[in-house]
């Protein structure tokens, strides 16, 4: 009979935080949307303001710029005023920002609220994250935080469909409409939506992270017992950078995150897919015909499987097993690219080679972001999940323009070389030292880690 009750506390509790997760990750689709919409359709941009192509590009650069600066602020302001409402407010002023966007009379408006939604867009995304992280169970941990991923792509997704069916501008009553069920959802979630009992606890409030526990638990016990382990890492008076500065293997933690980051951007993660593309509408005539009318769905579809993906199977394989796996999809990608160039017209290859270089990014990078939130100790949370998305992003920017110079003075074929070393090296990191966390507490990760343990002795609990 208790374990019956037992069984039965955690199923509830399960439905509980995945109800509350799925709640916050709703808002990623409206930001998705927005980038989608930027990203996949152009054009439009062009049509609207008169522009050249090159110019409406910088539109999207300002757009992920400003998305830095956001990720950046939302360490300081998630630790100083709480997840929740860093979380809801920065969704509103984004919402707002996707209102002004609609209605800009002139480039500079559309602009400003691009700036705006990358900003808000950083705040939100990085705050919700560490909320996800630290209200859900350690059985679907991984599960959550790459559902905020999947929404992303979803939004993205239907910005696709949306400006494929709908050519001209005339339409804002339909996103209006999208807005406006957003909007109704950001008041429900006002009055809903808990606290991370982890932010209370930290913030000196264990009488309300307990009444949070037992709401996402359904079991007093449960509840007390998980405060009790919160509570004893808890026992420092450093936090953010002072904790940074103070503990060393937080430091060891963060660095080698950065490490992997490093060799994840020059290998070629994400800008190979791009370039695959690319060369693939630009070397064969066939492909440029009827490639260039499906490539884009064939692209969306590959990502969100490869978010999907990620999401059902990280708890069970764990982070570095996938993350290895999708290594040797890559690999198996640097081979198909030379059958390519044995022969320039098997239209089968550049589909593949296209959709397994998404889907494999996405595995990877979905996986990375769920290892380095849940790697972070509750004292430097934040700061750490920002040190580390934020030099993450400006790698990509990095690695891109390196690559680029690679790919214009040495060749495709050097650049796939390059790459291939790397993914072998990252591969060799990965398997040496990437923990393999599936059931672990985000107190027992923390624990293990600050007590000097190696990083494979971080797994089950």
């Amino acid at each position: 009979m208790y374990i019956a009750n037992s069984y039965s506390d955690e199923a509830k509790s399960n439905t509980v935080s995945l109800r509350y997760v799925f709640l916050v990750s709703l808002f990623s689709i409206p930001f998705g949307f927005e980038i989608g919409s930027l990203y996949t359709n152009l054009q439009v941009v062009n049509n609207v303001f008169y522009m050249d192509y090159e110019r409406a590009k910088t539109v999207l650069y300002a757009y992920f710029i400003t998305m830095s600066v956001g990720i950046f602020l939302s360490g300081w302001v998630s630790y100083s005023v709480g997840r929740k409402i860093t979380i809801l407010s920065s969704a509103a002023i984004g919402l707002s920002a996707v209102l002004a966007s609609i209605v800009a009379p002139d480039f500079r408006i559309f602009i400003c609220t691009s700036l705006v939604l990358g900003i808000s867009f950083g705040i939100y995304f990085l705050s919700t994250l560490i909320y996800v992280a630290e209200i859900t169970q350690k059985t679907n941990r991984g599960f959550s935080i790459c559902l905020v991923l999947s929404m992303l792509i979803v939004g993205c997704v239907l910005a696709f469909f949306f400006n494929s069916f709908h050519k001209n501008t005339e339409h804002h009553f339909e996103l209006f409409f999208f807005v406006f069920i957003f909007i109704l959802l950001l008041i429900y979630c006002l009055a809903y939506l808990p606290e991370s009992p982890r932010y209370l606890a930290l913030s000196g409030f264990p009488d309300a992270a307990l009444a949070v526990l037992f709401k996402l638990r359904h079991n007093m016990g449960v509840a007390a017992h998980e405060l009790a382990s919160i509570n004893e890492v808890l026992h420092t008076d450093y936090r953010g950078l002072d904790f940074f500065i103070q503990h060393y293997n937080f430091r060891r933690c963060v660095f080698f995150f950065i490490l992997i980051s490093f060799l994840m951007s020059m290998s070629g993660i994400l800008y190979l897919t791009q370039k695959s593309i690319e060369f693939c509408l630009v070397n064969n005539e066939y492909a440029k015909f009827f490639v260039s009318k499906h490539i884009s769905i064939l692209y969306l579809i590959a990502t969100f499987l490869g978010t999907l993906f990620t999401a059902f199977f990280i708890d069970r394989i764990g982070r570095a097993k996938i993350v290895l796996y999708a290594l040797l999809g890559m690999v198996c990608c640097f081979i198909l690219s030379i059958l390519m160039f044995i022969d320039e017209n098997v239209i089968a290859l550049y589909f593949a080679i296209v959709v397994i270089y998404t889907f494999c990014s996405l595995v990877i990078i979905s996986s990375f972001i769920v290892s380095f939130i849940e790697m972070m100790p509750s004292c430097g949370r934040d700061f750490g999940a920002t040190i580390i998305f934020i030099i993450n992003i400006n790698l990509f920017v990095f690695a891109s323009k390196v690559l680029d110079k690679l790919y214009d003075s040495v060749g495709v074929v050097f650049l796939i070389s390059f790459s291939f070393i790397l993914t072998l090296i990252l591969m060799y990191l990965i398997y040496k030292f990437m923990p393999n966390i599936k059931k672990a507490s985000l107190e027992s990760i923390e624990h293990r880690l600050l007590l000097g343990k190696s990083f494979n002795d971080i797994n089950e609990d």
